[in-house]
């Protein structure tokens, strides 16, 4: 059963609200390599603008143009007195999205695989990895197309939404 995203993130957030917590599928490519579309699950935490500041590295749950994303904090910027967040997608190498605090609604936890691994943003090697990607610009730009490129089972992005393998299907 498919449920449109207005629904579903009225629920989540409904959820965040009374629990303080949530627990999605990842869906999108724009986080690969860390999450993979519709294989990975994300635990999330309320977020508090009014007590809280996300810190550079954190994934969060925002709302820009419209849309609800799931992004890592790569900044943030003072506007007139106003603070923003700059997001960015591990999987994108260019292109950012901002949102004042106001519109930051959770903060990822936790990373769940298919096998039921949990990886915790608390780890010590999540940290490692959330300091380290952001700053690879060169590097992730090749470490991207190679993942591209990689059997279906070593990368989440699946065969058949690749452009060379339409021409033998």
């Amino acid at each position: 059963m498919q449920v449109s995203n207005d629904i579903f993130f009225e629920n989540l957030l409904e959820e965040l609200l009374v629990s303080g917590y949530g627990l999605i599928y990842v869906k999108g490519y724009s986080m690969v390599p860390f999450l993979a579309n519709e294989k990975d699950r994300v635990q999330l935490r309320r977020f508090d603008s009014s007590t809280e500041e996300l810190k550079k590295g954190q994934v969060a749950l925002f709302k820009f143009r419209g849309r609800y994303i799931l992004h890592r904090v790569v900044g943030t910027i003072d506007k007139g007195g106003k603070k923003l967040y700059k997001f960015r997608g591990d999987g994108n190498c260019s292109g950012v999205e901002w949102a004042a605090p106001e519109n930051v609604y959770a903060v990822m936890i936790k990373r769940i695989t298919p096998s039921g691994e949990e990886w915790s943003c608390d780890s010590l090697s999540w940290k490692l990895r959330s300091a380290l990607w952001p700053r690879t610009y060169i590097v992730r730009r090749v470490l991207l197309a190679v993942i591209r490129r990689l059997p279906c089972r070593y990368r989440a992005i699946p065969q058949r939404h690749r452009k060379d393998s339409l021409a033998q299907e």
